[in-house]
């Protein structure tokens, strides 16, 4: 592929990317906080405790899978996130509020979701851990991750990237140790 095929490719991605993000309306009132409040559940702020929580105390048939939830977490943060952001360097649809903390510079970028990865990782690991439950996860992952786009936060393409890369990711870390158990959606 050629640089100016390349450079053709990325402009009808963020054509696409800017024709759907018009037509989603934006949230008001009560929806956005809702919104807002789902969003969270995709936060490390929520997911990083959740995990510990449920390495320690979830019993012996579980709590294999809430560390290997924890292991692909924060290190699929700082090795796929973080130099794909670093390297599209994408504004997002809205941009930035919160002031940078000097360690996150990278979260002022757009390009992928970094909820996106790590709810589809979390989905994909747990799927394997508890097979019966897998389209609640995956009900869960793609609730949380559409809200990233009607709050504004990201891109349509942005959220498919990371989805994607969570995917990988999570079947990746959950065949680290084989229980002969498979993902029922994989």
């Amino acid at each position: 592929m050629s640089t100016d095929e390349k450079k053709g490719l990325i402009a009808t991605i963020n054509r696409w990317d800017h024709d759907a993000m018009n037509r989603v309306p934006s949230p008001t009132g009560l929806l956005k906080y809702l919104a807002l409040g789902i969003t969270a559940f995709g936060s490390a702020v929520f997911t990083l405790p959740a995990e510990i929580l449920g390495w320690f105390f979830a019993g012996p048939m579980l709590s294999p899978w809430f560390g290997l939830s924890l292991l692909a977490d924060v290190p699929g943060h700082l090795i796929v996130i973080v130099p794909f952001r670093y390297a599209f360097k994408r504004e997002r649809p809205t941009p930035f509020t919160k002031a940078p903390l000097g360690f996150d510079q990278w979260n002022i970028w757009s390009f992928p979701s970094a909820h996106s990865l790590r709810t589809w990782t979390l989905a994909t690991i747990w799927s394997f851990g508890v097979p019966s439950y897998w389209y609640v996860f995956v009900l869960i992952a793609s609730i949380i991750t559409g809200t990233r786009i009607v709050l504004r936060r990201h891109f349509p393409s942005d959220i498919i990237v990371g989805s994607l890369l969570g995917i990988i990711l999570g079947y990746a870390v959950a065949n680290i140790f084989p229980t002969g158990i498979s993902c029922p959606w994989i």
